[in-house]
């Protein structure tokens, strides 16, 4: 079905959308309820079908589902902003020849061979890829937690700031200057003139050297002044940590659906890319890439003539602002 027609449906049942009118007008007599609606005596929407319908589209999605429980009125909502408005457009298309014109035909075409391909991969994973099971869920969620953004509440860390050197015995100086101000940070600073920095919160996502981040984050005492810190021999810190404030996760059962819906996706992703040399030899297919190769080399070539083109301008930059300058001198 067109996404478009689906989410213009659900717009219509969420606003109240009644396709009734409001004049009166002669309404053909029905016998029982076996029948909604009958084209010129003709039964076109039984009550099974529609039921059926209904059935289908809480099925396929949620939100419609969590609606079903809350609307009393649901089903008739289902009628009057989906079910009913099909049938008018059926009887109009038909009536006007819109079916036998050759762009609907195209159309047609079109969005049966899409139906198809999306039927054919539902199938595909139906039949290779098995639902994300709770302990799945949980597994990913305890792994992930510190690590994905979208399962905290407020990331944790641990308070730090610090000041780095190019030399070892600078950092050495500072450190036992840190030491006899009794960790005071701030006024060894002062009084060897060393310019602090501000580590602010460090976790596993801070943008601080790797070394440093590490010694940070396995202080176990604190508030302290750690031992000189090397980083690969290229710069000297010495880092003060103040606290360490625990992260603040969300719920598991808060985002339990979300996390199954993207392990999910993953899971369908992961399988089709494993299986697809498999069926490739299986069933005799067999890829041109020329065209693609000859696209990537292209954009690479050109990426090369723009970077040699910066560099050709830069120099050419830097002599005209310099003679700008002995002029002005």
């Amino acid at each position: 079905m067109n996404k478009g027609i689906v989410a213009c449906s659900l717009l219509l049942l969420l606003s109240g959308f009644s396709c009734s009118k409001k004049e009166q007008k002669t309404e053909p007599v029905f016998a029982g309820e076996d029948v909604l609606v009958s084209v010129d005596g003709k039964p076109i929407l039984k009550l099974a079908e529609f039921k059926q319908y209904v059935s289908d589209a809480t099925a396929r999605d949620q939100n419609m589902a969590v609606m079903a429980q809350f609307m009393p009125d649901f089903e008739e909502k289902v009628f009057e902003g989906a079910a009913y408005p099909r049938i008018i457009f059926n009887e109009w298309a038909q009536h006007n020849n819109i079916t036998s014109k050759e762009e609907y035909k195209k159309e047609l075409e079109k969005s049966i061979q899409l139906l198809k391909d999306m039927l054919n991969q539902e199938w595909f994973v139906k039949a290779h890829v098995t639902e994300v099971t709770d302990s799945e869920i949980k597994k990913y969620y305890e792994e992930n937690k510190e690590k994905d953004p979208g399962l905290m509440v407020s990331a944790g860390g641990v308070e730090a700031k610090g000041a780095h050197f190019a030399q070892e015995a600078q950092a050495n100086e500072f450190f036992k200057k840190v030491q006899a101000h009794n960790g005071n940070i701030d006024l060894a600073a002062k009084d060897l003139n060393v310019k602090i920095v501000d580590l602010g919160k460090v976790n596993h996502a801070s943008f601080v050297a790797e070394t440093v981040k590490n010694k940070i984050l396995e202080a176990k005492t604190m508030p302290a002044v750690l031992p000189v810190i090397n980083e690969g021999g290229k710069e000297f810190w010495v880092v003060k940590v103040f606290k360490r404030e625990p992260a603040k996760y969300r719920p598991l059962e808060q985002i339990k659906n979300a996390l199954k819906e993207h392990l999910m996706t993953r899971k369908i992703s992961e399988t089709i890319q494993k299986l697809m040399p498999e069926y490739e030899q299986k069933y005799g297919i067999s890829v041109n890439r020329t065209y693609f190769d000859r696209k990537r080399k292209e954009a690479a070539q050109k990426l090369q003539e723009a970077q040699a083109a910066a560099q050709a301008k830069a120099p050419q930059a830097t002599n005209k602002e310099l003679s700008q300058q002995q002029k002005k001198a």
